[in-house]
């Protein structure tokens, strides 16, 4: 039997990825929500956190991962801890 660490685990869930799995998967329906929450519309969210419509409807579809600087913007925007997702730097 085979132990895999959360690196390997994390390789597994999505190659490359930056965010632990959990927080990948609740990540869309996360942003969704809490947008939904405040009344915001996509392109309201996207000026608050500094990106394109574009880039927001892919992070909140989960077809791309924030960076490490968005992800500071969205935890502070929506008011969660900065250490809901280990964030980690990718292999190089």
């Amino acid at each position: 039997m085979s132990v895999t660490t959360s690196d390997e685990a994390d390789a597994t869930c999505n190659p490359g990825a930056h965010l632990s799995c959990g927080a990948m998967a609740a990540l869309p329906t996360m942003l969704e929500q809490d947008r939904t929450r405040e009344g915001w519309s996509v392109g309201q969210a996207a000026w608050r956190l500094g990106i394109t419509v574009r880039e927001y409807r892919e992070i909140e579809a989960g077809e791309r991962w924030p960076n490490s600087e968005t992800w500071h913007r969205i935890c502070e925007l929506y008011g969660w801890p900065q250490t809901f997702a280990v964030y980690r730097s990718p292999s190089l």
